[in-house]
């Protein structure tokens, strides 16, 4: 028979080389005042001191995997959740921290919001950067999810994001066809299956340095006209959803003319087909309609 003891709440964290903050990240899990939980701590063929660290910790509920070979972020999640059967899986970098509450806080808004479907709840942060803490500013709108991702209105704090296994399933994973942003594909997903919860409160600590600033910058530009692309192509949406996103195409060829950004606008523009002209068309339409009615 099947043991029914597994925790509530499995913690997936990914570590290749995170040895120079492990151990506050480690702490704050410890430090957590909801208990039924379990670390899935995968190891992505780091070289340095990283497992050194962990093996300093002998809580039971510490459980170390070793990949067989280095992969993307994304690869590397996917492979770390098949070793999970909790109902709920919270995501935490080995760069980032958490309150101490966090868990505890997030589980309440559930018992508080039993008659609605939240099968994602993320929570504000703390940002660290040049060690100083900057407050974040997010400004949740229910009703627009999709069109504020897209546009990088809402900004989610990854190490805040807590959802269920059976979402994850229902969205097919992490894309590892799209490694540098798989996670806001991995959310945007999600926004068609579930309502998010979010906790205004400031719950994680992420720390903001030169390998994932990078990354951020790339998110935001490089990758923008990819992201809509897959969007476009691969997303089943709704009406108000599909005007969304033609207001997102409409905007971004408008400020890439603004800002002067001639290059980008042509290589965004060039592989457009007929039906995304069309798109354009409505959303710079929609965005006049919405700016003088």
């Amino acid at each position: 028979m099947k043991s029914s003891s597994k925790p509530k709440v499995s913690i997936l964290m990914n570590c290749f080389n995170g040895e120079q903050y492990l151990k506050d990240s480690l702490e704050s899990i410890l430090n957590q005042t909801y208990q039924d939980w379990q670390l899935i701590f995968f190891d992505n063929v780091s070289t340095d001191d990283s497992l050194e660290i962990f093996n300093q910790y002998k809580d039971s509920r510490f459980k170390y995997y070793l990949a067989e070979s280095h992969s993307s972020l994304a690869i590397a999640r996917n492979r770390a959740i098949q070793k999970i059967d909790s109902e709920w899986i919270a995501i935490l970098d080995t760069d980032d921290i958490w309150n101490e509450d966090k868990l505890l806080r997030q589980f309440s808004l559930l018992e508080e919001a039993a008659s609605s479907s939240q099968d994602l709840i993320f929570t504000n942060c703390f940002i660290k950067k040049d060690n100083q803490f900057i407050e974040s500013r997010i400004k949740f709108r229910k009703e627009k999810i999709l069109e504020d991702l897209l546009e990088f209105k809402l900004s989610i704090p990854w190490p805040s994001v807590m959802f269920k296994k059976s979402l994850y399933e229902k969205v097919g994973g992490f894309n590892k066809n799209y490694p540098n942003f798989h996670d806001l594909l991995f959310l945007i997903s999600c926004s068609r299956f579930t309502d998010f919860g979010y906790l205004e409160e400031k719950l994680v600590t992420c720390r903001y340095h030169s390998k994932n600033i990078s990354l951020i910058k790339k998110k935001e530009g490089d990758y923008y006209p990819e992201i809509l692309n897959i969007f476009n192509k691969e997303l089943i949406m709704s009406k108000s959803a599909k005007r969304g996103l033609d207001q997102v195409y409409a905007r971004q060829v408008i400020d890439l003319l603004i800002l002067g950004k001639y290059k980008s606008f042509f290589n965004f523009f060039f592989p457009i087909k007929l039906k995304q002209l069309f798109s354009i068309a409505r959303g710079i339409y929609f965005i006049f309609l919405n700016k003088f009615s």
